[in-house]
């Protein structure tokens, strides 16, 4: 009996993207990552945070208050907050600039809305205190401007998600951890769970926990080796300091565990390309896992270890890349092999599920209709 292969495409959604700056052009993304591309493990690694470090030149301290004019106001067409501070601590509107020029840039502070400051995502008694230039401490991708008073009540409390809530501000909240349970990654196919052992843990709203989680592994892989590990403190909790597949490629297994489940629940939204090309107008290099967000599961998730094949991949600069809501994954055409016929039907496997057929319409084993 003759076979027959059919090719299947899924529906998708083109986004309508705005290109703006001096950025590399949409079409040129995949180049900044040919060396990626035929990786795996340590190799992987590697060719991840050489690229990570492509066209970086270090801003100062202080050029941060200037560089976020282009990578943290709110876009146009916010017709409330256009051209305002995008706080992702706080809900509160911030003028962008120092106060003496109308702005609402720290300074002291005494509540909530009274100013915005330089947050440190990841606090900078984790790797060393240092705030100098062509450090960790100057990198604006893990920098961000945050309400003053949130930004101190958060203090160098790590990451995680409450259980026991003891401070609350627009969604913003600190108190007892909750374990983190996540299955399909570096730790294993079946679920496992993970617990920060700090008392208290800070966690952001649902919109930028994806943010902040890209934020974290595109720091990670663009300083391990190069400065020492961030580690310090309650920094312990989050990363392991060892940057080999037994040191779960820099995190521990809460840090596994907490940032893959927020880069697996918030994707990658267009807030986060507008920042990642602004930050390549100011500080010169992008962050791959905005770029290519499922690059992440090669590293520590569903694909750990396997050879990245970017032609798989879809980067978030793709006109068909839905912002908050593609995971990056463009996989591979779908082969449906017509295995026999049965009196007036066929038997189809579609996309690993048996189907069906008379005529026009599609049935389940069970007899459900589903075309």
């Amino acid at each position: 009996m003759k076979k027959h292969i059919y090719t299947f495409w899924a529906l998708v959604l083109v986004a309508q993207m705005t290109w703006a700056g001096n950025v590399t052009p949409p079409d040129q993304i995949p180049n900044y990552y040919t060396n990626v591309d035929g990786n795996s493990a340590g190799g992987l690694w590697e060719a991840v945070h050489i690229t990570a470090k492509v066209g970086f030149s270090s801003l100062g301290y202080g050029d941060l208050w200037t560089a976020y004019k282009t990578t943290d106001v709110y876009p146009a067409d916010s017709t409330e907050k256009a051209g305002m501070i995008w706080d992702m601590y706080s809900n509160c509107p911030f003028p962008y600039g120092p106060k003496k020029s109308g702005g609402t840039q720290c300074g002291s502070y005494n509540k909530e809305c009274d100013c915005y400051n330089r947050e440190h995502s990841i606090p900078k008694s984790w790797f060393g205190g240092s705030d100098s230039k062509g450090t960790p401490g100057t990198d604006i991708f893990h920098i961000v401007p945050t309400d003053g008073k949130v930004n101190g009540n958060r203090g160098n409390m790590a990451f995680g998600e409450v259980q026991d809530q003891t401070y609350q501000y627009h969604g913003s909240t600190i108190g007892s951890p909750k374990s983190i349970t996540i299955a399909n990654t570096i730790l294993g196919e079946e679920e496992v769970s993970a617990t920060c052992s700090s008392a208290r843990v800070f966690e952001p709203k649902d919109q930028y926990k994806g943010d902040f989680a890209r934020g974290y592994l595109g720091t990670l892989l663009r300083w391990n080796v190069d400065y020492q590990a961030f580690t310090t403190d309650e920094g312990s909790e989050i990363f392991s300091g060892q940057y080999t597949a037994d040191g779960l490629w820099g995190l521990t297994q809460y840090g596994v565990a907490l940032l893959l489940k927020w880069h697996r629940e918030d994707p990658v939204s267009q807030k986060e390309i507008d920042r990642n090309n602004g930050i390549q107008q100011t500080q010169g290099n992008r962050n791959p896992f905005i770029d290519y967000p499922y690059l992440a599961e090669y590293i520590w998730g569903e694909k750990a270890g396997e050879t990245v094949d970017l032609s798989k991949l879809m980067p978030s600069t793709d006109p068909e890349f839905v912002p908050g809501e593609s995971n990056g994954w463009r996989g591979e055409e779908q082969a449906v092999e017509e295995v026999e016929e049965i009196h007036a039907a066929q038997k189809r496997l579609i996309n690993g599920q048996l189907v069906i057929i008379i005529g026009e319409q599609w049935f389940t084993v069970m007899g459900e209709r589903v075309k």
